[in-house]
């Protein structure tokens, strides 16, 4: 028969408040409470007779979000139910989840999306691209795009951010794993390119782990190509609501970028539906504040930018770039190749010069940290790390097989088990470590310091107060907890 929740969605009436109801798993409604209000229900039902497709996105009232809104009171027990195994259920005829058993079979806490074909179609969306699912253990063939429609985004405005931390200085820890219960999240923005393919794995990063709110993802260049690319990346991890940014937007759309290597082909495209591109330099405007961390891990058009802009700020930059060698860094922590250096190009930095002494200088951003290239060049994804990711993804499919962190895991796992085969000496891994330090500072011991550009070379020099720090040496173990546990 049908169970109590079935039983009050269909009795529902509408009244003078009430005019629809929805049905939202509990994890979903928690992270919703937590971050922007948004959520995505299971089935919606319009108290008319209508009823609305399952992949259209709600926002919750006000009074619902936040740790002092209604849902973050009862929390306790919302959590207590969120991550139990759901017994078998019987559908009654008609449901919609008889109808989509895709949508039936989600579990408590399940976030990701399984649509029938019928409904993608008439959301409009664009058609999958040739190529079969990427599953573990299977070659790397192209990740085949769902071609189902994407919530509308949430758009974050000054009026919604919430308050500075005390200490914005200090990131949360990499939680132990995606199965335990939500907590307030980090907001992010990460802007990236798609020169180095580890911008595409720090996308992964960020969009699994259960401390970071991603609020946008800005791009340079911003082609067409790297739009479709990083779209059909947020529609596969359910997170189609997270605003999407390109340099100068749509000028650099026909710009010419190479997105032909064997890495770049295992995944999908999306060149229509949620999110739409926007403005890059506007995005950082809208969706950075005091309580905001700014990811970047390209050349620093897009900063730059919005730097020119009134009114723009930001509590904590975290730069892939950037160097510190001799006078910085003592010499048994220097790398054979840097030693005895104190300047070196650096491509983020060099790639945009005065975008990168402006944001140095700059006091609209309160806390500034590179992860630079004397730090980064002796960090590589090999054969150790890619067993540990492959352990990694086993343990959140085994703790939550549909949630979005096991998918991001299988697929960096099966998309990286080609690139080693291919290049047996490994991947250096600079963004991802950038993140590793934005989630967890202590990843790299950092010095205070103020950077200096000396003939399109990048160096630093001790600083005490400056308030810039800057990388030099590393955790590994330390680093690797910070993204995979």
């Amino acid at each position: 028969g049908a169970s109590a929740i079935d039983v009050l969605f269909t009795s529902a009436r509408r009244n003078s408040e009430l005019t629809s109801v929805a049905l939202v798993a509990v994890e979903e409604l928690l992270q919703g409470a937590c971050s922007s209000g948004a959520v995505r229900p299971l089935d919606v039902r319009q108290l008319d007779g209508a009823t609305r497709g399952c992949m259209e996105a709600c926002f919750l009232r006000d009074v619902m979000v936040g740790q002092g809104g209604s849902i973050g009171v009862l929390r306790d027990a919302l959590e207590s139910f969120a991550y139990q195994a759901p017994p078998p259920q019987t559908w009654p005829p008609g449901h919609r989840a008889a109808a989509a058993p895709a949508a039936a079979a989600k579990e408590a806490g399940d976030a990701e999306r399984e649509v029938p074909a019928s409904d993608a179609a008439s959301a409009g969306s664009a058609p999958p691209e040739d190529g079969v699912e990427m599953r573990t253990g299977e070659d790397c063939s192209r990740l085949q795009a769902t071609g189902s429609a994407a919530p509308k985004k949430g758009r974050w405005g000054r009026a919604r951010a919430r308050p500075a931390p005390s200490e914005p200085s200090v990131a949360p820890a990499a939680r132990a794993s995606s199965s335990t219960a939500a907590a307030p999240l980090t907001p992010y923005v990460f802007d990236m390119e798609t020169g180095d393919p580890d911008d595409v794995l720090t996308l992964l990063f960020l969009c699994a782990h259960p401390a970071v709110e991603l609020r946008a993802v800005t791009i340079t260049p911003g082609s067409d190509a790297q739009v479709a690319l990083v779209r059909w990346v947020l529609q596969e991890m359910g997170m189609a609501h997270v605003r999407l940014g390109a340099q100068d937007w749509p000028a650099n759309a026909q710009k010419p970028v190479n997105l032909d290597s064997d890495f770049y082909k295992a995944f999908g495209r999306s060149r229509s539906g949620e999110p739409r591109c926007e403005r890059a330099d506007q995005i950082l405007l809208n969706c950075c504040d005091e309580s905001v961390t700014l990811l970047t891990g390209a050349p620093l058009h897009n900063l730059g930018d919005a730097l020119k802009l009134d009114g723009f700020r930001l509590g904590r930059w975290v730069a892939q770039g950037g160097f510190a060698g001799e006078g910085v860094v003592a010499p048994e922590k220097q790398m054979d190749k840097f030693r005895g250096k104190a300047v070196c190009p650096t491509w983020n930095f060099c790639g945009n010069v005065p975008a990168a002494q402006a944001a140095l200088a700059s006091e609209a951003i309160l806390r500034k940290v590179c992860v630079s290239k004397n730090v980064c060049h002796s960090v590589y994804y090999d054969d150790k790390w890619h067993g540990d990711l492959g352990a990694a993804a086993e343990a959140e499919v085994a703790a939550a097989p549909r949630g979005r962190r096991a998918l991001a895991f299988q697929m960096m796992h099966n998309i990286m088990d080609c690139y080693l085969r291919r290049r047996p000496g490994g991947k250096k891994l600079h963004d991802p470590l950038a993140l590793a330090v934005a989630l967890d500072e202590g990843v790299c011991e950092l010095a205070e310091v103020q950077l200096f550009c000396q003939k399109g070379q990048w160096g630093s020099r001790l600083c005490p107060g400056s308030n810039t720090w800057i990388s030099v040496a590393y955790d590994a173990a330390r680093f690797q907890a910070a993204l995979l546990h």
